[in-house]
């Protein structure tokens, strides 16, 4: 089976019944995903964005993730993975824009989660975060 094939399954069988405001988010994951591979980002992207939150949100592991699809793959997630004792900004700064495949992933990210808070007022007040966050990817990036 092909690492895409298995990256989708895996992201809704451990993101099952999450939601992405009042949708699956899953939805959320596949549009990420789209985005990257419409940019013309190759596979490894593609994996990532389809798996950028599994290790943060569910119970799946660095390891697991190491096994399955290796270290580069990994390593690009953990980087995804928000600690919640830094700042979002420290977190992209110190974290997410270290590791190319992960800086570029992020930036799809929270181009869906801006157009999101934006689209949909009960989400309204995250959009200065995301709109800051954009501008730390574009300006502060590599």
């Amino acid at each position: 089976m092909d690492k895409i094939k298995i990256a989708i399954e895996m992201a809704t069988k451990y993101h099952g019944q999450q939601k992405y405001g009042d949708e699956p988010y899953i939805n959320h994951l596949k549009r990420v995903y789209k985005s990257v591979k419409d940019a013309g980002y190759g596979e490894d992207y593609q994996i990532v964005a389809l798996l950028h939150d599994i290790i943060e949100d569910t119970n799946v592991g660095y390891d697991q993730i190491e096994r399955l699809f290796g270290v580069k793959i990994a390593s690009a997630i953990a980087c995804l993975t928000h600690d919640t004792k830094e700042s979002y900004h420290e977190y992209l700064v110190y974290e997410v824009m270290h590791n190319e495949i992960s800086m570029v992933v992020k930036f799809f990210d929270v181009l869906d989660n801006f157009e999101h808070s934006i689209l949909n007022e009960k989400y309204s007040s995250l959009t200065k975060k995301y709109k800051k966050a954009l501008h730390t990817l574009v300006f502060e990036g590599k």
